[in-house]
């Protein structure tokens, strides 16, 4: 008998973007971003099923040391609880601009190469985004 074949589902998230939308709505901003994905993923569409979770890509870029060494060191705490996630990969995007008026580079693309290389290259069925972007609508 043939096994059923699962739909591997990956999770996206925009990280400065979702703890940004968190804080506004006053949740907590530190979670266990591969339960909040297969959570998420259990509320899709019954057709979707059976399914399998793979991963969590969490995008964001890091605090420039010289600019907040306050909150460089945050990051950095953050950062570890992030390595220590099972099925977590954090991919940095960078940080350009005057200090103190740096902004946040290259995370819509990581995100959107992330979505084309991987139906490109058949790695997952399913992409679950956690972002509040509209410029990902055309993408998707």
């Amino acid at each position: 008998m043939a096994e059923t074949k699962k739909n591997r589902v990956i999770s996206i998230i925009d990280g400065s973007n979702l703890h940004i939308w968190l804080a506004s709505q006053v949740l907590p901003t530190r979670l266990h971003y591969t339960k909040l994905s297969t959570e998420c993923a259990k509320r899709m569409p019954k057709d979707l099923e059976p399914w399998v979770f793979l991963k969590t890509i969490y995008v964001t870029s890091s605090p420039i040391e010289s600019d907040n060494p306050a909150a460089f060191r945050e990051w950095q705490v953050f950062q570890d609880m992030l390595g220590k996630t099972d099925r977590l990969e954090v991919r940095l995007g960078r940080r350009e601009g005057a200090p103190g008026s740096r902004k946040e580079k290259g995370v819509d693309t990581i995100i959107t190469t992330v979505l084309l290389e991987g139906a490109f290259r058949d790695l997952f069925d399913v992409a679950l985004l956690f972002s509040t972007d509209g410029d990902f609508a055309d993408a998707i």
